[in-house]
């Protein structure tokens, strides 16, 4: 009987599938048994094919068999699955960012505005002229100038 069975995170080793007679089909081990995994075999080699591999596949696989009930490790390869941004995914980051970082630079102008704004004092001046007396309606004529500082 051969085994091919994951260690993840130098965890306890789990085992993957088993097969008996390359010419029978392999059984496989508890939490493996979704289809995601085949395992096959010819004469002389036993193959662990990975359909949709994905980051939670990441470990340490090994294949071996027992011989009086101590296992011998026949081959072993760590299985490193990477995060894939494809161009799209990198343009949005890249666009998304910028757009980030203008709008930070807005709200932070207005912000100083704002403060500007409130801490500006508001003077008005008025001057008052003479009244004058015209078809006995008394006018009072009076300037006013606004200034903001």
């Amino acid at each position: 009987m051969i085994m091919w069975f994951r260690v993840i995170r130098r965890l306890k080793p789990h085992c993957v599938s088993s097969i008996f007679k390359p010419s029978e089909p392999a059984s496989f081990c508890d939490g493996f048994q979704n289809g995601k995994f085949e395992t096959t075999s010819n004469m002389s080699t036993v193959f662990l094919k990975i359909k949709r591999v994905d980051l939670s596949d990441s470990g340490l696989y090994f294949c071996g068999y027992y011989i009086i009930n101590n296992p011998v490790i026949v081959h072993a390869t760590y299985l490193d699955v990477q995060d894939r941004f494809d161009g799209i995914t990198q343009l949005l980051i890249v666009i998304l960012s910028g757009l980030t970082v203008f709008l930070v630079v807005v709200i932070v102008g207005l912000i100083v505005k704002i403060k500007k704004l409130q801490r500006g004092t508001f003077t008005v001046y008025c001057t008052f002229s003479h009244s004058l007396l015209l078809n006995d309606v008394k006018l009072i004529h009076n300037f006013c100038f606004y200034h903001l500082a």
